[in-house]
Parts: C-alpha cells; structure tokens; sequence
C-alpha cells in the first residue's frame, strides 16, 4: 500500500511539475507579447519625428530572425514572387543575373533565348538606368524593383560597353517576359561510354526533366557511367531530390529522415519507385555551393554505396524550411526541422549550433567522435556537411588565381577582349589571348602580394614600435620582397596552362550560347575528368569498399 501511493505521490509532482513549466512559458510569451506591443506602441506615439508603422514593425521582425539561423526569413505581399521562384523555377523578368562591380550594377550572365540577350545585351554590360532611374549604387535585389514586372511591359535600359580602347554607352529597349530557368541546362555523353547531367536546382519539374535526360542518353545503349554534376545547386524542392535518388536506389531504401527540434522522426522518405537503373556507375559533383536538396542526393548516393561522391565539401545545410501564411499577404519561410541521411548523419554544419555550444573543444569532439557507417560499412562523419570520397582541388585555391578572381580580373579582361574583337566560337585563339592577358596585366597594373609580404610588412612595424629597426633590417626585408615580386613573372608563367584554360571559359562563355558552351567546357572540367578517371578503372571498386577490405 505505501509503495502504491509513493507512486501516486511521484507521479502526481511530474504531472505539477509539467504543468508548472507549461505556466512558466505560457507567462513568458505573453510577457514578451506585452512589451513588444507596449515598445511599438510608445515608439509610435511620443518618438521625436513621424514613424511609418509598417516600416518599423518589418525592422521588429528582422531584428527576432537575425538572431536565429540564417535561412529563416519573412517575405511581404511584394517579395512573393521571390517565395515562388524557388519553387517553380519562373519568374517575371529580363534572363540575365547581375553583381556589383565598382558601384554599378554588371551583367555576369545573360540566358539565350531570353529578352536580355535578343535586345542585344552581352556579359560585362554595366546598367547605369532603368527607364529614367539611374542604379548607381543599388544592389540585385534593388534592381529587381525594376526588371519585375507584368510580362509585355517595355524597359528602356541606358548601359555602357567597355571595351580594350573604348567605351560605348547603348540604349536598349527590352521587354519582360515570364522567364523559365531551365533545371537541367545540359546533358550530354563526355566520351563514348559516360553521360554527364548537370542540374542547376530542385524546383518543380526538376524530376521530370532530369528523368528524361537520363532516358536519352540511356537509349544510345553505349551509357556505362554517368556523371551527376550538382556543383553550385543550392537546393530546392525535397521531393524532387528524393525522387530522383529513387531512380537509381532498390525499392525501399531509405533516402532521408527530417527530425524536428526533440529530435523525433517526423518522416522518412524511403524510395517506392521500381528504380530505372541500379547498375549504371555514379559519380556526383559537388562543391562548396552544392546545398540542401543537392546534399540529400549526395549523401543518398553515398550512404548506400550506390556512386562516388566527387569534388570539394560541401555547404552543409541541413535544415527544413516550411513557408507559412500569415496575414496581410506576408509569409515566413521557418526552419522546422533538420535533415539526416541514411547512415543517421545530420547534413547541417556544426556551425549552426556553435552559439550554442560551451566551447570550441566540445564542438571538435562531437565531430570527431559522431562517426556513422555506409551500407559497405565505411567510415563518414556528421556536421560538416557531404565529404566528398574523392577529393578535386579547384584552380581557386591558388593563391594567384583566387587573387585575380578577387579583383576581377578575368571577367573584365575577357569582357573587353570579346567586345574589341567581336567574337565568335571559331575566330578564337587561346595562345592570342593568352599574350593579350600578359598586357592586359600590365596596362591594369596588376599588383599579386604573396600572403608572406603582408607578414614582411608587419614585421617592419613590429620592429619600429619596439624601437628595434634599424637600416640593415630593412635592407634585409626590401630584399625579401624585391625577391618576391621577381617570383611574380615566374608564378605567372608556372600557371600558364591553367590562365589560358580560365580565359578559355571566360571568352568562350561571351561567344557561344548555353548548349554549345557545355558542350565544348565539360570534356575540359578536372571535375569531370577526374570522375572519368575513377569510373573507367578498379579505384571505383576500392572506394566503395570497406576500408580493411
């Protein structure tokens, strides 16, 4: 009898207890409901000059999401379209993507067969108006205000055309047009027995257009391999990536489980499809802008032991996004819950939750210490995002071609040399524009620092704030860096194999349109060479092998 009711009585203060908890956060949203109406309220009413509501309740909304992860966002009425861009690929526009470069808006990519590139405009054009508003120091997103709108209405663009002598400024008339993106933009066989699909985003349709690619190439009967190229695809659309993995994964493989905040299973996804090839060699690109729905395939493909993954790391974003309606026409784009491929390895970045974490160490050891297996039983680790099983150094990481990619220097050479010489894919010679570049360099006064000069220079300061320069430890740096910048012509001539290639893509990018431009750079991508490489011998055996095998 008394271990009864000592049950009673234990179970009695969990059921309080949880109710008292219960209370306490129920008190505390309400309290923050109160002072959050009360601030707005006072601010409204006694601040020193007139407050526009709208715009001081959406900074009250930024200020809450900027304190969360960074893919949590809220979108006005306005910024809709936005919303369902990432969906369905198509939004209203002019097909071109632009950046900023010396304040003013360029154009980095111009769509063929889209309104941009039949009016005329070319890569490298700079946007100095839009109708009668000059875009000097506006940003993308500002641009858009402009290039939006309902398809049929006319924009007068005032743009100006640099070329190696001189610069035009154009007037172009364009029309906006519903702009479909395509998902998959090329695919294509890179020898006789692979296949390549490169897809660019999961957004509607993406399944579709990515199955019927496949059945292409597989029809030739001659498809052995076949290289996925989901380098730069930021994700999108989570059922689309799953079904494209039930394509190639046996009947009821598991492909990925979202998680919510406790940790619970809220779904698994687990391939019911009949797949359409379970024999045909995988290899899948990706980089360090591969996320999301790209991870999910990547990490499907991996676990299973179905293909290679080949490239650098990729981004790590392993996280859930819902949108919700609320009122007013706004929307909220929030993350619910968090992705977990097959193995149980979580996508996300360890970075997500370093806020959250007591220190640096404790994040090291969860990382070295949370290891999962693969079907084959090899090793792969969570919170760093997809670790590729092959590893492909990109040209970036020199450091002088990260430099020149930096300052821009290879976009804005090959935009005056393709504009001066008019060309087009059968006028160009790689060794000519390699021996322009040269000049080109030297006209720009382009100035390489090797990492070693900067701490050259902090040295000299070093030893002047401690009173101990003197004029031979100055002659020994000014020597030291004299020395260095003579290894500046020597560096250039070392790389110049990979400078002509990077010039190569760059003209060729401004002279062909999309489906030539594949065509012709994707036999010539280390990428994919190196997964031609690997699927045309044993190493894709042995990589997917268990390490003590």
């Amino acid at each position: 009898m008394l271990r009864y009711i000592s049950y009673v009585f234990v179970v009695t203060i969990l059921f309080a207890n949880s109710l008292l908890a219960n209370e306490d956060v129920y008190y505390k949203i309400n309290k923050s409901f109160n002072i959050q109406g009360a601030v707005f309220n006072e601010l409204l009413n006694g601040y020193v000059v007139d407050l526009d509501p709208e715009i001081l309740m959406r900074a009250g909304i930024e200020g809450m999401i900027s304190s969360l992860d960074p893919y949590t966002e809220y979108f006005s009425e306005k910024q809709l379209q936005d919303v369902d861009f990432l969906s369905s690929g198509t939004y209203s526009g002019l097909g071109i993507t632009v950046g900023v470069h010396d304040s003013m808006l360029i154009i980095v990519d111009v769509r063929h067969g889209y309104p941009a590139q039949k009016s005329g405009l070319k890569i490298g054009d700079y946007i100095y108006k839009a109708d009668s508003n000059v875009v000097i120091n506006k940003n993308s997103t500002e641009l858009r205000e402009f290039t939006k709108g309902e398809p049929g209405t006319e924009l007068f663009l005032t743009v100006i055309r640099k070329s190696l002598n001189t610069n035009d400024t154009l007037q172009v008339n364009v029309v906006i047009e519903n702009i479909k993106l395509p998902n998959v933009p090329y695919s294509g066989f890179v020898n006789d027995s692979t296949g390549i699909i490169i897809l660019e985003r999961f957004t509607k349709d993406s399944y579709k257009d990515f199955r019927d690619a496949f059945n292409k190439l597989s029809s030739s009967k001659k498809l052995k391999n076949l290289v996925i190229d989901l380098r730069n695809n930021p994700g999108g659309l989570l059922e689309e990536a799953v079904s494209i993995c039930e394509l190639f994964l046996p009947s009821n493989s598991l492909i990925v489980t979202t998680k919510s905040r406790e940790n619970e299973v809220l779904y698994e996804y687990i391939s019911r499809q009949i797949p359409l090839d379970t024999n045909v060699r995988l290899a899948v690109l990706i980089n360090q802008s591969s996320a999301s729905a790209s991870e999910v395939v990547a990490g499907a493909i991996q676990d299973h032991d179905r293909g290679l993954v080949i490239g650098q790391q990729s981004f790590g974003k392993g996280l859930v996004q819902s949108v919700v309606s609320l009122p007013y026409g706004g929307n909220l784009k929030i993350t619910t819950a968090k992705y977990y491929t097959p193995s149980g390895r979580c996508i996300q970045r360890i970075g997500f939750a370093e806020q959250y974490a007591d220190s640096e160490l404790k994040i090291q050891a969860i990382v070295d210490s949370t290891q999962f297996q693969t079907k084959n039983g090899r090793i792969v680790f969570e919170s760093t995002g997809i670790k590729p099983d092959s590893t492909v150094t990109p040209r970036e990481s020199q450091d002088l071609i990260y430099d020149m990619n930096m300052k821009q220097v290879f976009f804005d050479f090959a935009n005056q040399y393709a504009t001066s010489l008019r060309l087009n894919k059968t006028e160009f010679v790689p060794e000519k524009s390699y021996e322009s570049f040269l000049k080109y360099l030297k006209e720009v006064k382009y100035d390489f620092k090797f990492r070693y000069e900067e701490d050259l220079d902090e040295i000299n300061s070093e030893l002047d704030k401690q009173g101990l320069k003197s004029a031979s430890s100055t002659k020994i740096i000014e020597q030291l860096k004299a020395e260095l910048a003579k290894k500046d012509e020597q560096l250039i001539k070392n790389l110049r194999e990979d400078l002509t290639e990077i010039l190569e893509y760059e003209i060729y990018r401004r002279s062909m349109n999309e489906e030539e431009f594949y065509s012709f750079i994707m036999s010539r991508d280390n990428y994919v060479k190196s997964a031609v490489s690997l699927m045309s011998n044993n190493t894709y055996k042995t990589l997917l092998r268990r390490e003590n095998d």
